[in-house]
């Protein structure tokens, strides 16, 4: 089936669009996702279109996103959406280690190389969470680990992370068994917590937010070089496939080729930049994920443009339906009113 010229989904049949093959499916309180009953959004009957399913989600208030082969894992409260990519399914885990709620509150999220999921809480501690559990546990529990910190990031062997009592500075730790006692210092007497990122086995990190060095962290005594200074403070940022890509205080996104900000130091050109909304950044498979407002929004690499993936509860995305309820086919035309986007989506059968 095609939606003017692009391919949209393949067929799944349902209701009086049986007969039609029609590559849109009729959900009861959409989005349909694994969850309980109460945590399903309140919505009317609508249609989505089911390839499109891992985008129709509702978030409130999305912290962070994490994505490996198998998962993607989104941040939103106290609460970890985890798409299970080969089932085709979300499954639901709510924090609830600490007393006081508001320390429930997931700020960071990344996967290990097994699928692994680490989180940081409000509370500074960091666990981690077998997904797998999430298959078979109604309320899985997370591993919290003896290890407190404001941030933290894995690569490699290594978590590396930022302290939380005394001056903040950017150690490491085996990631096998992470301790701070024994953790080594890579950078002391930092003015903020560092922003963390790699490329070609060196840490990228920033300094009261606005200024990015960059070290080798296996040399025993790694020296700092600086690399650029922002014009505004630094929220998230990431490198992959050689772009460094970064949200602003200004919630603005900003992509740069990272061989330009080396070689022009302060005048790179921006390669793309965008207002409005963005916060977190992490990166998959030739693809940056963004946090936007209530959306989790996808960059490519390879075009340096937004796609129209948006995992979301409403989009106005190309081949997305927002509260579509009514159909009518013609021949092999199938038209559906698209009710909240305020158009008529026109499928060819």
């Amino acid at each position: 089936m095609k939606k003017s010229t692009a391919k949209i989904v393949y067929t799944l049949t349902c209701t009086a669009l049986l007969s039609a093959a029609a590559a849109v499916c009729f959900l009861q309180n959409t989005p349909c996702i694994s969850l309980s009953a109460s945590a399903q959004a309140t919505q009317t009957d609508a249609f989505i279109s089911p390839t499109l399913y891992e985008q129709y989600l509702p978030l409130e208030n999305p912290a962070d996103v994490a994505v490996c082969d198998d998962y993607l894992a989104i941040a939103d409260g106290n609460s970890l959406y985890v798409y299970d990519k080969k089932d085709g399914v979300y499954r639901k885990y709510t924090h609830q280690q600490n007393a006081d709620e508001a320390k429930n509150v997931v700020t960071k999220l990344q996967f290990d190389d097994e699928g692994n999921l680490y989180l940081l809480d409000s509370s500074t501690y960091l666990y981690v969470l077998r997904v797998k559990d999430l298959e078979t546990q109604q309320t899985p529990v997370p591993t919290r680990t003896n290890f407190s910190c404001s941030t933290f990031a894995l690569h490699g062997d290594w978590l590396y992370f930022s302290s939380v009592t005394g001056e903040s500075q950017l150690s490491r730790t085996p990631l096998q068994n992470p301790d701070v006692s024994t953790a080594t210092t890579l950078v002391k007497s930092l003015y903020s917590d560092p922003k963390i990122a790699f490329w070609n086995d060196e840490l990228y990190y920033t300094n009261a937010d606005l200024y990015l060095h960059k070290i080798n962290p296996d040399e025993s005594n790694p020296k700092p070089a600086h690399v650029y200074t922002f014009q505004s403070g630094v929220r998230s940022m990431n490198i992959s496939n050689g772009v460094f890509t970064y949200s602003d205080a200004e919630n603005t996104f900003h992509a740069y080729a990272l061989a330009d900000i080396l070689s022009h130091g302060e005048n790179p050109t921006p390669l793309t930049s965008d207002f409005g909304g963005y916060k977190s950044i992490s990166a998959f498979g030739g693809d940056v994920y963004v946090i936007k407002n209530h959306a989790v929004r996808r960059f490519s690499l390879t075009s340096k443009t937004f796609t129209d993936y948006e995992i979301c509860n409403r989009s106005d995305a190309p081949n997305r339906l927002d509260c579509a309820t009514e159909s009518c086919l013609s021949g092999d035309t199938l038209f559906i009113a698209d009710t909240g986007n305020d158009r008529i989506s026109v499928y060819n059968v």
